[in-house]
């Protein structure tokens, strides 16, 4: 029988015999295992615990993004135009950016703020820019010119068919005056100069017919475009002249016959009239 020894430990038959006890039953490879599992353990606390670090576990860092994401607020698109509501101008209807807000007509103003919400334009309103119009002889008075004219051609009120225009000019042709001018400088600030012209309504008007024109400050015809007269009678005939490009206009008119009769102090005379003529820039 294994004994003991004089210090009180198993003899050397008592501690073999342990070994071959614990061999056999597999208990020294489990203490190994159990402090290898304690020691990993304890590094993988110390590396997490230092923050920031490479050698954090790849699926530790991963699932911590999906917890922020699914945690992070989504500002809310009511109209999901791609503005937020927060910044968005009209969160209930599908816009454009900056604003959030409907803009039809693509100029850059919402409809809400629009005077003309389908038509494009630059204007502050959204309209687009109305022609500016000022009536020929009003244009050279205002800013001084002098008109040039003929002793029988006058500024004064005259009636065409029916149309009264106070300020207006009448030339008296015929008879002692074939042929009256009457010149407005324009400066080449308007695109265009329209109006009326025609025999005038006045008792002392005999003639039938006339014959009229415009033309340029060199007396180049601008209208009719053929550069031929155009032959009026009382009616009232519509003009539209392109002058981009002209310093003045000139009205001009002749008769081709004499009227009938004395009157006013003139003998044969023809009047006409020229009623609403205007500058326009388009």
């Amino acid at each position: 029988m294994p004994g003991r020894m004089s210090n009180g430990e198993p003899s050397d038959d008592k501690r073999s015999g342990f070994w071959e006890f614990a061999s056999e039953h597999k208990i020294f490879s489990g203490i190994v295992g159990a402090l290898i599992v304690v020691a990993t353990t304890i590094v993988i606390a110390v590396v997490a615990g230092r923050g920031g670090s490479d050698t954090v576990p790849t699926a530790s860092v991963s699932e911590g993004a999906r917890r922020q994401t699914s945690q992070r607020e989504v500002a809310p698109d009511d109209d999901e135009d791609g503005v937020v509501n927060a910044l968005d101008g009209c969160p209930h209807e599908a816009g454009e950016e900056p604003d959030g807000c409907p803009d039809q007509d693509e100029d850059g103003l919402p409809d809400g703020e629009d005077r003309c919400p389908e038509e494009e334009a630059t204007t502050s309103d959204g309209c687009p820019a109305q022609p500016q119009v000022v009536g020929l002889l009003d244009y050279a008075e205002e800013y001084g010119h002098e008109f040039q004219a003929t002793e029988n051609a006058v500024r004064e009120q005259v009636t065409v068919a029916g149309i009264i225009d106070p300020n207006g000019v009448r030339m008296q042709v015929g008879g002692a005056y074939r042929s009256a001018a009457f010149t407005v400088p324009v400066n080449r600030a308007f695109q265009w100069v329209q109006g009326r012209v025609g025999i005038t309504s006045e008792p002392c008007s005999s003639g039938s017919t006339a014959q009229v024109s415009i033309r340029d400050a060199e007396g180049r015809p601008l209208w009719p475009e053929n550069g031929k007269l155009k032959t009026i009678h009382r009616d009232a005939i519509s003009f539209k002249i392109r002058i981009a490009s002209e310093d003045a206009v000139v009205l001009y008119a002749e008769a081709p016959e004499a009227g009938d009769g004395y009157c006013g102090g003139g003998y044969g005379t023809t009047e006409v009239g020229w009623v609403h003529a205007e500058l326009s820039t388009e």
